[in-house]
């Protein structure tokens, strides 16, 4: 995982063997979205507002609460 610029995100990681996006949030929880492309967790980690990227563009996908 690796710290992000965000107000709502704290950390990105990306595992390509799965396409498996993990996003720890602000809050402490942390969430995995399988099925990322890695043009998509690409275009998230470059977005210059990585919350409103994530809103727009990965939120309401299929996810597992890791913690």
């Amino acid at each position: 995982m690796k710290p992000v610029t965000s107000e709502a995100i704290r950390a990105i990681g990306y595992d390509p063997a799965s396409k498996t996006a993990r996003i720890e949030f602000s809050n402490g929880r942390i969430h995995d979205y399988p099925g990322t492309e890695p043009g998509d967790h690409d275009a998230l980690v470059a977005a210059d507002s990585i919350g409103r990227h994530f809103n727009a563009h990965i939120r309401g996908r299929n996810h597992v609460r890791v913690a």
